[in-house]
């Protein structure tokens, strides 16, 4: 948890006024979650790629991970 929200935290210090921002240890666990999603998404859908003999990702690879899920 600690590295992910020292990443959040090293984003958002890119944004101008970035010390008027709080985040909450709530959030920080929505978007960890969300980013593990988005991560096994394109892992899975990486293997129907190398499956089908190449070596782009399309939309329909990442529909039907999403349909199988």
């Amino acid at each position: 948890k600690a590295p992910f929200q020292r990443l959040i935290y090293k984003i958002l210090h890119d944004i101008p006024y970035y010390r008027q921002f709080r985040i909450q240890s709530a959030i920080l666990f929505v978007l960890l979650l969300s980013s593990i999603v988005i991560i096994t998404n394109i892992l899975g859908s990486n293997l129907y790629v190398i499956h089908a003999k190449r070596v782009t990702i399309i939309k329909k690879d990442m529909e039907l991970v999403r349909t199988l899920g």
